[in-house]
């Protein structure tokens, strides 16, 4: 089974520097051996996440919202991305289709902040996801999905 990290950086609060945030999601992912990374606000390109790896391995940029910066250890076909029935920019899904493995969709979902929104928003909100959700598993025919990220953020 593929292995999969994720990380909200939201450098829009803090005061580190770009590329050594880069650089230890560049390190994490090489020392955990991940398949795919997930970074949500991260405001950075897929291609300086990957500048960060030094060319120590083969890592490939994903499609994905602009919210989102992913990166995959294997041909970016076996994770292709599919289309929402409610296009947004807050979560995306992938069908990811590993040789000798089932497949299986991936959710990268970054939830709504309780400091900008009410319950009933987000609880709106993850309903859409779910929606979308199961619309998906319906046109793949299974349910084997993996939802990443941040669901509800308390702030």
């Amino acid at each position: 089974m593929a292995t999969f990290g994720f990380w909200n950086i939201d450098f829009r609060n803090s005061d580190a520097d770009e590329r050594e945030i880069l650089r230890f999601a560049a390190d994490l992912t090489l020392e955990r051996s991940l398949d795919v990374l997930f970074l949500i606000e991260c405001g950075a390109s897929s291609e300086s996440l990957l500048d960060a790896f030094n060319g120590e391995t083969d890592y490939y940029p994903i499609s994905c919202a602009e919210r989102f910066t992913v990166v995959a250890r294997f041909d970016p076909n076996y994770m292709q991305r599919l289309s929402l029935p409610v296009p947004g920019n807050r979560f995306d899904v992938w069908h990811l289709r590993l040789p000798l493995q089932e497949d299986v969709l991936l959710c990268l979902v970054h939830g709504l902040d309780k400091r900008n929104n009410s319950s009933r928003r987000q609880e709106l909100f993850m309903q859409q996801v779910v929606e979308a959700l199961s619309y998906l598993e319906d046109k793949v025919g299974h349910n084997r999905t993996v939802v990443l990220g941040d669901l509800l953020i308390s702030h």
